[in-house]
């Protein structure tokens, strides 16, 4: 394998792994608040924001970059599924599902 391979794949995991903090934090601040509108708004709005930066950032590595652009877009996509996984089974476990 190559370097531009290897590097292409670190970059995917790596933006999608700051995709799932991101997703992380803002789920932990929702669950603080006391109201269940408060919660859907941070909720939405965090997805929002989160889904829209996240595809800024995919749209300029790819456009911009002189990166491997299928490992990068499949580690993307790959731990990205892996992340939003994780955010439903938390959420359901919060919800005492």
């Amino acid at each position: 394998m190559t370097d531009a391979l290897w590097i292409g794949i670190a970059w995917g995991a790596g933006l999608a792994l700051l995709y799932g903090a991101a997703s992380l934090f803002t789920h932990r601040l929702a669950l603080r608040t006391a109201s269940n509108q408060q919660f859907l708004q941070i909720t939405i709005g965090g997805l929002l924001l989160r889904m829209t930066a996240a595809l800024a950032l995919v749209a300029v590595t790819v456009g911009a970059t002189n990166i491997h652009t299928k490992a990068f877009m499949g580690s993307f996509f790959g731990v990205f599924v892996l992340t939003l996984t994780l955010e439903v089974v938390l959420l359901h476990r919060h919800a005492g599902g």
